[in-house]
């Protein structure tokens, strides 16, 4: 697997990379669909409407099963270290005392 950039909320790196290229950024706030094959799988993702309380897919992709697996194995790698729990402890704190809370 090709090296993957990791970022919390603006810790990303200085300098350019690949990802500074014009792209789709797609918004999400749930998983509504999985399907598994032995070579491709399939991720549908969509957001909740509270009113008439229905969901929406937004999109769909389509990647390597093997690939999909890996994704998922250091997402919970990265989520589940005590770095990136400080930082999000500490973001979260932050966020209490700002201007927004109050």
């Amino acid at each position: 697997m090709a090296d993957v950039q990791f970022e919390i909320n603006g810790t990303k790196k200085e300098g350019p990379t690949d990802l500074d290229e014009k792209h789709p950024l797609i918004y999400a706030d749930q998983i509504m669909n999985i399907a598994f094959g032995p070579f491709v799988s399939r991720v549908t993702i969509g957001v909740e409407n509270p009113s008439p309380n229905t969901r929406t897919p937004v999109a769909t992709i389509v990647m390597p099963t093997n690939m999909i697996h890996s994704m998922m194995s250091e997402i919970s790698k990265q989520i589940s270290s005590g770095e990136t729990h400080n930082k999000f402890e500490k973001m979260y704190k932050d966020y209490l005392n700002s201007s927004f809370v109050k």
